[in-house]
């Protein structure tokens, strides 16, 4: 049984146009090319067979990245439009594609080599979301979510407009505070963490230097996580590591 949950009304030509490698990049919606995915799954000691996760699979973009990777290919999105397309168009291509909410995934622990949340996780409720998806992959196996942090630049103006815009459009919007989750309790330690400045520089590869690793305010990151043991966080006892106000919101509004 699906929960209730609020979809992304655009549609799904609307988002195949915004992410095609053919057009411009979309000054609305600034997603990174397909390369920048492929340097990030690069990261990781994958092996033929490997069974992957992808959480808000979409229209199934990244499927030929994975095949190509031979990757045994499972999705889940929450609008049912987008699945139904992509059970059309590449029905053959993934093991399994499911109409399912990230906060409560419909497979087993221990499941999966990968797990990707690319460009949705500030969609979900982040604390529930990341323990599921910790509880299916398996031990050893890695993590990869994209996100917005918590605290960005002040005079990141499209930034700032883009959290004004989805609030008053009604679209779920959390900010993360990824420099302060305690990662051990959900059973996940860090293997690396890359900074993106200001809103677009993720889709143009502007990430920031090394030596720019504990800087504080950046407003995009890709995270990539190793399960090490199996959490005793339960859905009631989890902490809170995102809010729907970014910080920089809030220290705005005095």
């Amino acid at each position: 049984m699906v929960e209730s949950k609020t979809v992304h009304r655009d549609s799904v030509d609307y988002w195949k146009q915004v992410t095609s490698e053919a057009n411009e990049l979309s000054s609305k919606h600034p997603s990174p090319r397909l390369g920048v995915f492929s340097k990030y799954l690069d990261k990781l000691p994958l092996t033929t067979g490997n069974k992957v996760l992808d959480v808000g699979i979409g229209f199934g973009r990244f499927i030929p990245t994975y095949l190509d990777r031979g990757l045994k290919v499972y999705g889940v999105d929450v609008d049912p439009a987008m699945v139904k397309d992509l059970e059309q168009s590449q029905h053959a291509s993934v093991v399994l594609v499911q109409v399912a909410v990230a906060e409560t995934l419909p497979h087993s622990s221990d499941f999966f080599d990968l797990v990707v949340c690319w460009g949705v996780f500030d969609e979900l409720d982040q604390g529930s979301s990341l323990l599921e998806m910790a509880r299916v992959t398996k031990t050893d196996g890695y993590l990869i979510i994209t996100g917005k942090n918590n605290y960005y630049l002040d005079d990141d103006e499209e930034a700032l407009a883009a959290e004004k815009g989805a609030r008053k459009k009604g679209h779920p919007n959390y900010f993360t505070a990824v420099d302060s989750i305690d990662l051990q309790s959900f059973g996940l330690e860090q293997v690396a963490l890359s900074k993106y400045a200001r809103r677009g520089d993720f889709a143009n590869e502007a990430e920031l230097p090394a030596d720019a690793a504990n800087q504080e305010r950046f407003y995009e990151f890709v995270l990539i996580l190793k399960k090490n043991k199996t959490s005793k966080l339960d859905i009631d006892n989890l902490p809170e590591i995102s809010s729907a106000f970014s910080r920089t919101f809030q220290q705005l509004q005095k």
